[in-house]
Order: C-alpha cells, then structure tokens, then sequence
C-alpha cells in the first residue's frame, strides 16, 4: 500500500512563498472539477496529473501558503462584497500554471466563477448523495476546522495554520 508522501506528494512540497500577485498564465485552461471537500478532489488531482495536466488542488497551499491570501481576497469579494470581483486575469494569477483544477477549499466557491473565466475548459461534476457526504465533511473537516485546538493553535500561529483556518471559515459562514 502506498504511503501518504506516495500518494499525496503535494502535501510535502518545500514551501515556495510565491507571490502569485505577480504571476501569469502560462499554459492553457483545461479541466476544471471545483468540488466540495470529501466528494474525491485529491484523487482526481493525482489522475489528472498522471494524464499529463498540470492540476491544482488547495493542498498546494501548504507549499505556498501565500495561496491563502489571493483566494482570501477573492473570498471577500464575492462573499462580503470587499474589494473587486476576480476577472480572468486575476484568476490566472493563482492558477497560470497550471491546466487542470480539482479543488475543494476554496476554489469550489467559485465554480460559477471558473467556468465564466475558462468556457473552452472541461467540467467534471462530481455527484454524490448529499445525506452521506454530509456526514463524512462534518465528522472530519468541520470536526477539525472547529475544534477547540485547531483554534487555539490558529491563534497562536495566524500567519499560517491562521491563515488556512480564516479561509476555511471564510468558505463556510460565507
């Protein structure tokens, strides 16, 4: 059985620290699968790449932690109404290069969003029964997300676990 380094290389990626404010698109858009967390994003992530798209997913954020503040600004636009709409140009700054998204947090926000900015893009949906998806996200993001100790340590780390928290919050009292 494969290792969790194995199967979800992402999550142990050298933090990057890029500024995607600054960055461009540099391969196109072309399979976008922005769906709920728990509902296979990872897995869809890992057969993405090995059909040769590059695939963003929101485990990336914990290589590039800045991530969280362009999808934390984003999050304030279209949920709070703070600050400018994301365009297509604003869009290929955290996703330029990359030619396939399959994302939960917080890309799933913005599926709508996405598909506007990249029609000539694929769209897989994934549908699951809501009654059972339900209770896997509660027993384990909510779960973690809300704990007492994810709090406090978010409090006592907010320029990264803070981060991460506040864009989850964000995506769910939104």
């Amino acid at each position: 059985m494969a290792t969790v380094r194995e199967r979800h290389p992402a999550l142990f990626l050298p933090s990057t620290d890029i500024d995607r404010h600054k960055c461009k698109r540099v391969v196109p858009m072309q399979v976008l699968n922005p769906s709920f967390p728990r509902t296979g994003t990872m897995s869809m992530q890992v057969a993405l790449n090995i059909l040769g798209y590059s695939c963003y997913h929101s485990s990336l954020f914990f290589s590039n932690i800045c991530d969280y503040g362009m999808w934390n600004e984003a999050l304030e636009a279209k949920l709070f109404g703070k600050g400018p709409m994301f365009t297509r140009a604003d869009w290929d700054q955290p996703l330029g290069d990359h030619s396939a998204v399959s994302s939960d947090v917080s890309p799933v926000a913005f599926a709508e969003d996405l598909v506007e900015a990249y029609p000539d893009a694929k769209v897989i949906l994934v549908e699951l029964d809501v009654e059972s998806w339900f209770k896997s996200w509660s027993s384990t993001v909510v779960g973690r997300v809300w704990s007492p100790v994810m709090q406090f340590i978010a409090d006592i780390d907010p320029s990264w676990l803070g981060v991460m928290r506040d864009c989850h919050m964000r995506w769910v009292t939104g």
